[in-house]
């Protein structure tokens, strides 16, 4: 075997390892001497990768590399889906992907919601790409809703934003912080067509006005 080949396995046998260490401990409880316990070498680690910081944020790129190749195929296999269509299939596709890596899963939701304070903003580049397809997947849907007098597309964009920022502090927020991941999770998706309804929808029924 060549010594790149060898290097690369290497490489991904760590990046295993250490998906699995920050996905199921997050970034505060995983470390690289628990990496190491797996069989792997200490000065293997630090070869290859500066330290734990390194290593975690090269988790969360994979991780959403894994969940952007998802996306992509799903579009490919739904070119015409539109409104609340596009809502559905992101949602079925996060799903899905959950249930495929969790791991994977666990890494992109605290990155989202709970990130190492001084890699915050290294995260939120990284995480950019999903944050679009989010926007696509709002645009979509505010070119199908028959607009108020005076609001135009690039305003709801805005408030979508906003909300969708409020949204996500709630589930960084005490009120959820004693439940698992998984439940966080399940909670979070389980919440996100309430909250589109309701966003562009609202709470009052007109009829009855």
């Amino acid at each position: 075997m060549k010594q790149e080949e060898r290097s690369q396995r290497t490489r991904e046998k760590i990046i295993a390892a250490a998906v699995k260490e920050f996905g199921s401990k997050g970034y505060e409880g995983g470390t690289v001497g628990s990496i190491c316990r797996t069989g792997i070498n200490k000065g293997l680690i630090y070869h290859y990768f500066e330290g734990k910081d390194d290593l975690y944020l090269r988790c969360v790129k994979i991780s959403r590399d894994m969940l952007l190749g998802a996306i992509e195929r799903r579009n490919s296999e739904h070119p015409d889906n539109s409104g609340t269509e596009s809502v559905s299939l992101l949602m079925e596709t996060r799903m899905e992907f959950g249930k495929a890596h969790p791991m994977e899963s666990h890494i992109l939701f605290q990155a989202l919601l709970d990130p190492p304070e001084h890699l915050r903003d290294t995260i939120s580049s990284i995480l950019a790409p999903l944050q679009d397809e989010n926007l696509r997947v709002c645009r979509i849907m505010l070119s199908q809703l028959p607009l108020r007098e005076g609001i135009t597309e690039k305003q709801g964009e805005r408030y979508f934003l906003l909300m969708q920022q409020m949204f996500n502090e709630y589930f960084s927020s005490a009120a959820v912080r004693d439940k698992s991941v998984d439940e966080r999770i399940a909670l979070h998706e389980k919440s996100v067509p309430e909250f589109l309804d309701i966003m562009i929808y609202g709470l009052a029924d007109n009829r009855k006005q």
